[in-house]
């Protein structure tokens, strides 16, 4: 297949769906991701899209701006969604009627909605975009406020804190950036997001991780923990990990 015809493709497919997966690009067109991902470095370089973990967005135009956030967060929802909802899923069974759970910020964690909404449960949760997702819930929601982060639909900073701090949790599920196999470790990529996440694992008995495949080695400049740190670190890859710690769950 021609370069422009790829190019024709990717464009028709963002305007479309906003965000487009980089293994659904290269099965539909029957290519390599190697090359898809090349489609994609070469039209970010022209303004044309935005790469983002394991995908590309639109970006550029004065109507893309003026729903950035709200698109950037929906859509992000669909990548990879079949295994995030496996994780979500496979994660809200630890979970025991009555108990108080943290929810964090993220696509991944915000699937653990669809499970947990009709529990004899308390939520709390920084995720706008997790309680913009509840309907009718039984369960008792607190959203900690602050300062808001429209890129990430989630609230940080001081006061987020302050009001994080007057909890203790039963359990505590997390969102990353990514994993590092070799390391062993964790990565976020937002400073306050991370002030955020290390008081939840602290006020709380139990701290999961929960990753889709698309997070595998990658790295980004914030180290969040060592995942040996986490109860159970809930994966949907497929993948044969050569001395994954025990305790990695693949779902």
């Amino acid at each position: 297949m021609l370069a422009s015809e790829r190019t024709r493709y990717i464009i028709s497919q963002l305007n479309k769906n906003g965000i487009i997966n980089l293994k659904n690009v290269a099965k539909e067109l029957n290519i390599s991701e190697a090359t898809v991902r090349r489609d994609f470095e070469k039209l970010e370089n022209e303004g044309k899209l935005k790469r983002v973990t394991g995908g590309a967005t639109l970006t550029g135009s004065a109507e893309d701006a003026a729903n950035t956030a709200e698109l950037t967060m929906r859509a992000k929802r669909s990548l990879n969604y079949d295994g995030k909802l496996r994780v979500a899923r496979k994660a809200s069974e630890t979970v025991l009627d009555g108990e108080c759970i943290f929810l964090d910020g993220g696509t991944s964690i915000a699937a653990m909605a669809e499970f947990l909404a009709k529990r004899p449960v308390l939520i709390v949760t920084n995720s706008e975009l997790l309680v913009r997702s509840l309907n009718n819930p039984t369960a008792k929601i607190i959203l900690i406020g602050g300062m808001f982060l429209p890129h990430y639909s989630m609230s940080v900073g001081t006061l987020a804190q302050q009001m994080l701090q007057q909890f203790h949790f039963d359990r505590v599920f997390l969102g990353c950036t990514g994993i590092d196999l070799d390391e062993c470790y964790a990565y976020t990529n937002e400073l306050d997001t991370l002030a955020i996440k290390r008081l939840a694992m602290d006020n709380g008995d139990r701290t999961y991780l929960l990753v889709d495949s698309s997070k595998l080695n990658r790295r980004s400049f914030c180290k969040l923990d060592t995942l040996t740190a986490f109860e159970n670190v809930f994966c949907d890859s497929s993948i044969d990990i050569k001395d994954a710690p025990s305790n990695f769950v693949m779902v």
